[in-house]
């Protein structure tokens, strides 16, 4: 288990997916473009072809490397089955040791939102275990999310446990995003008896709300946070609620995926008078280097002041548009498929 703590990872990290180089294992606990490419895929195919089914949860699990895999090392230099988003299961003969991914699906039905809606938190501890500065608070967690992972727990663990034992790596948008989290702070904590052979190598979420409190989100990333990451689009609002008033806080680091109109906004306003080329220049090169991200790249772990940038500007265009067009546009900018087309697929 990974006890790095939050402030050995306080400075943001610019990554531009555009780059040609990808890890060669998908089961590096570093943030990887082609694991987030792969799980994005795979909590697509979640709302599509689960695998188990119960009435609150849907979960598809997405076996490769299996026997049939190859013997010879990953070819870094060949990205088509990464980037191609028909071709998750040809990640077989990619892969030199066997793993699964395991999505859970997001809100697709009443009943989701059913689930959504059930905010109040349950406690949610594990005796034997305390988090580091836990100061021995209790952590508690969004019981509706809590009771949709119970419900699939069981013949989940089940399925896993019929595999042969590999390392699995867990993902799933929005509610799904919520499950996958919580999955794994079950899975690795709860004393079940396969855990040990099926670890956790990373947990990959897209649009994810905030399920449990502070006390949950110490204890989660004190073992947790450096192979967890919630890939958030800046302008999707499902990631900021419940809100912080209501006593929720994330866990895991964030992958911010900025909007990709804030960098063509900036040049155009600052293009508007023609005698101001070479300053809009400085500028643009400035913003681009020291303060935001390269064009199509994203912060890992964005510092504060990026953020409130990002609720004012969300702020401002929701309040220049009719009621229902600007629910329309919420509702876009936190479907899988802009995360999809985010991450050059």
């Amino acid at each position: 288990m990974n006890t790095d703590s939050k402030n050995s990872m306080a400075l943001p990290i610019c990554v531009d997916p555009r780059s040609s180089a990808v890890e060669e294992s998908l089961l590096s606990s570093a943030f990887s473009l082609a694991n987030a490419r792969a799980c994005v895929r795979a909590s697509r195919l979640a709302y599509e072809s689960p695998t188990i089914t119960t009435h609150r949860c849907h979960v598809t699990v997405i076996e490769a490397g299996a026997s049939a895999v190859s013997n010879a090392p990953p070819d870094a230099s060949d990205e088509s089955d990464l980037s191609d988003p028909s071709s998750i299961a040809n990640l077989k003969s990619k892969i030199e040791n066997p793993f699964a991914i395991v999505a859970f699906r997001g809100t697709a039905n009443l009943v989701d939102f059913i689930t959504d809606a059930k905010c109040w938190r349950t406690a949610v501890s594990f005796p034997a275990l305390r988090a580091p500065n836990s100061e021995f608070r209790t952590p508690a967690v969004h019981s509706g999310f809590w009771l949709a992972l119970l419900e699939i727990f069981q013949p989940l663990s089940e399925y896993i446990s019929s595999l042969a034992p590999r390392p699995l790596i867990v993902t799933g948008h929005s509610l799904g995003g919520a499950l996958a989290q919580l999955f794994t702070y079950r899975w690795s904590h709860a004393n079940y008896g396969p855990n040990a052979l099926f670890p956790i190598a990373a947990t990959y979420t897209f649009g994810q709300p905030r399920c449990g409190n502070r006390a949950f989100a110490d204890f989660y990333d004190a073992f947790h946070r450096a192979s967890t990451f919630r890939c958030v689009n800046e302008e999707d609002v499902v990631p900021r609620i419940p809100g912080l008033l209501a006593g929720y806080r994330h866990a895991g680091r964030e992958v911010f995926f900025p909007s990709p109109t804030l960098s063509s906004t900036l040049s155009s306003t600052l293009s508007s008078d023609s005698s101001s080329e070479i300053r809009r220049t400085k500028f643009m090169t400035k913003w681009r280097t020291k303060w935001a991200e390269p064009t199509g790249g994203f912060w890992i772990d964005p510092p504060w002041w990026r953020k409130i940038i990002s609720d004012i500007r969300g702020l401002y265009r929701a309040s220049r548009r009719q009621p229902i067009a600007a629910l329309g546009q919420l509702l876009l900018d936190h479907h899988i498929s802009n995360y999809i087309e985010r991450l050059g697929l």
